[in-house]
C-alpha cells in the first residue's frame, strides 16, 4: 500500500478535523490491528463487536504509527498528541475508511471485476486471478476479504502496477452488495449462483436473489455481466441484459458451455470446443472454471494463452482441497463453509471424485438459516441417503434433523451416526482410516471441522 495521500486531503475526503502533530508527510498506508501495524503507519481506530480499536491507540503509537485516524468523540483518550504524530479526527471510522477507500480506487483505469454469489465466490475469484495473473500483475481480495472493511483495505493495495483488479463481494442483508459495489466501481460483474446462503438474515430466497443483483447497479450502463446460465433464478435478469449477459453452464445456449461425462469436462466457448479436459472432475469445479474463463475471454484474453494456463491453476484452501493420510486414506476438504446448496455440491463432486473409493461423509451443521434450518437439514438427512455412501457422520445439534430425515427412509447408508460435538467423532473416525476409503469433511466455518482434522 502506498497512498501518497496529504492529510489535508485526507480531512476533506473524510469531513474530518485535523488537530496537533505533525502532517507534513503524506499518509503512505493504514492498519487497523496493532498486532500488525508497522512502523510508519497510519492507524485508523475500528469499533466492532468485540474489540474497540479506540482501546489500543497508546499502543498504536508505542509501536511506531506515524498518525491516528479515529472517532472525534474519543479524541479525548490522547490528550496530548506527540509532536510527530498527525491525528484526523472523523465523523465514523468505518466510512472513513470506506470514503478513502474509494478516493483511491478512482486513481485507476484499469479492467476491474467484481464478484458475487451464493456459492463458490471466493475459488472463481481465485481462479480468475491466477488467469488474469499471466498478463500482468492483479489487485485482489485476499482470502475472503468481502465485507464492510475487508473490500476497502483490499482497493486500499491497488498500484500503478496493477493491470486487473478483481475484489469478491459478499452479504448478509439487502444493500451490502450495493454499498460494496460503489466503493469497487467494477467495470464488469460475475454472478456465480442464487441459493440458501444466510437466509436467517434475508429472511427469503428473493430477498437474497434482490441483493445480488445489486451488483449490476454499480456497472456501467453497457458493461458486462459474467451468470449462471443454469440458475432458474436468474433466468429473468439474463433476458433483460441481452448481449451485455455472458453466461456460463450446462446450458445449451451457454456462451461458456460446460459438458460434462464420465470421463471428465469440456468447455465450449461461442459454439466451439476450446477446452477439452477439465483439471477437476467436480461439477461445482467445473462450474467455478467456466465462470472465471468467460469473464477473462470477456476482458480480452487471448483464447489459447489462457488455455495453455490452465493445469498450473490452485485452489484456495479448505476448498474441494485434497489430503493424504498416512494410513492410505484421502480427505477431501470443503470445510469453508455450508448451505444448503454448497452442501449438495459438495457431496455430489466428493462422489463424482472418489467413484471408486469406499466413502464417508463427516457433516456438519449448516449455520445461518432461521426458521429454514430445520426442515433444509431434514432434506439434507433425505438426499444423503440416494449417494453411494459407506457411512455418514452428523456433527452437532441441526444436524439432529438430517439424521431424522435420513432414518425416515430405508437408508442404504452402511454406518449413520449423529454425535454432539467433534470431540465424539474422533474415535470412530480413526478406527475407519485405511487404504481404499475417503473422507469429506464439510460444515459452516463457524463449526471448525479443521480442529478434528489436526486430531485425526
Amino acid at each position: 500500500m502506498r497512498l501518497e495521500l496529504p492529510w489535508t486531503q485526507a480531512r476533506q475526503i473524510t469531513r474530518g478535523r485535523l488537530r496537533g502533530g505533525s502532517t507534513a508527510s503524506p499518509i503512505q498506508s493504514l492498519s487497523i490491528d496493532t498486532r500488525s501495524l508497522k512502523k510508519g503507519e497510519v492507524f485508523l481506530a475500528l469499533k466492532g463487536p468485540r474489540h474497540d480499536g479506540h482501546d489500543f491507540l497508546l499502543e498504536a503509537i508505542e509501536k511506531g504509527a506515524s498518525g491516528l485516524i479515529l472517532d472525534r468523540h474519543k479524541g479525548a483518550r490522547i490528550p496530548k498528541a506527540p509532536s510527530h504524530l498527525g491525528i484526523l479526527e472523523v465523523p465514523e471510522p468505518l466510512k472513513a475508511l470506506q470514503e478513502l477507500a474509494l478516493h483511491h480506487r478512482k486513481r485507476f483505469f484499469i479492467p476491474i471485476l467484481g464478484i458475487t454469489g451464493s456459492n463458490g465466490k471466493t475459488t472463481t475469484k481465485e481462479l480468475l486471478r491466477q488467469l488474469l495473473e499471466s498478463q500482468g500483475p492483479v489487485c485482489a481480495t485476499p482470502e475472503n476479504f468481502n465485507n464492510s472493511i475487508g473490500v476497502p483495505l483490499s482497493l486500499l493495495e491497488l498500484s500503478p502496477a496493477h493491470c486487473y483488479g478483481v475484489f469478491e463481494m459478499g452479504a448478509s442483508r439487502k444493500g451490502d452488495i450495493l454499498e460494496l459495489g460503489r466503493l469497487v466501481c467494477p467495470t464488469g460483474g460475475i454472478l456465480t449462483n442464487i441459493a440458501k446462503a444466510h437466509i436467517e438474515f434475508f429472511g427469503s430466497l428473493q430477498k437474497v436473489l434482490e441483493t445480488k443483483l445489486e451488483l449490476i447497479e454499480t456497472l456501467p450502463p453497457q458493461a458486462p455481466v459474467i451468470l449462471n446460465g443454469d440458475d432458474p433464478h436468474l433466468k429473468e435478469i439474463t433476458n433483460q441484459l441481452g448481449p451485455r449477459a455472458i453466461t456460463f453452464g450446462k446450458n445449451l445456449q451457454a456462451r461458456m458451455r460446460l459438458q460434462t461425462s464420465a470421463e471428465g469436462g469440456r468447455l465450449y466457448w461461442q459454439g466451439r470446443l476450446w477446452l477439452a479436459h477439465l483439471p477437476w472432475p467436480e461439477t461445482a469445479l467445473q462450474m467455478n472454471l467456466a465462470a472465471a474463463c468467460a469473464a477473462a475471454l470477456t476482458i480480452g484474453l487471448d483464447p489459447e494463452g489462457l488455455r495453455s494456463k490452465l493445469a498450473a491453476l490452485t485452489l484456495p484452501p479448505l476448498r474441494f482441497e485434497v489430503r493424504s493420510h498416512s494410513s492410505g486414506a484421502l480427505f477431501l476438504i470443503d470445510a469453508y463453509n455450508a448451505n444448503p446448496g454448497s452442501m449438495r455440491a459438495g457431496l455430489e463432486g466428493f462422489c463424482e471424485r472418489f467413484a471408486q473409493q469406499e466413502k464417508f461423509a463427516i457433516l456438519g451443521d449448516m449455520l445461518e438459516l432461521g426458521s429454514e434450518s430445520r426442515g433444509e437439514h431434514y432434506e439434507l438427512g433425505r438426499f444423503l441417503t440416494t449417494l453411494p455412501l459407506a457411512g455418514v457422520f452428523l456433527i452437532g445439534p441441526e444436524m439432529a434433523y438430517a439424521y431424522e430425515g435420513a432414518r425416515s427412509l430405508i437408508a442404504p447408508i452402511g454406518r449413520l451416526e449423529h454425535l454432539r460435538g467433534l470431540e465424539e467423532a474422533e474415535a470412530p473416525l480413526k478406527a475407519l482410516l485405511q487404504n481404499g476409503r475417503a473422507f469429506l469433511f464439510k460444515a459452516s466455518r463457524a463449526i471448525g471441522l479443521e480442529r478434528l482434522l489436526q486430531k485425526l
